[in-house]
């Protein structure tokens, strides 16, 4: 998963381009969760990762129309 670190960076380095992230994480994490490896309550990975959007799924489809609508 994306660290906050990493998007501290990218966030600096191009301002205005927002920080997607997908995959089979993302997906899971998109909603507060139990994970049973730490024994913790994780709250949702666009709190961790300081992403803009979560990309459901793999993304091979809605990145197309992610980029779409930030074009528009």
């Amino acid at each position: 998963a994306l660290s906050s670190a990493a998007s501290d960076v990218y966030k600096r380095q191009y301002k205005d381009s927002p920080i997607i992230i997908g995959g089979i994480e993302a997906s899971l994490r998109r909603l507060a969760h139990y994970d049973y490896w730490s024994d913790s309550l994780k709250r949702s990975i666009l709190l961790d990762s300081q992403a803009d959007i979560i990309s459901y799924g793999m993304g091979e489809h809605s990145i197309v129309e992610i980029a779409e609508a930030l074009d528009s």
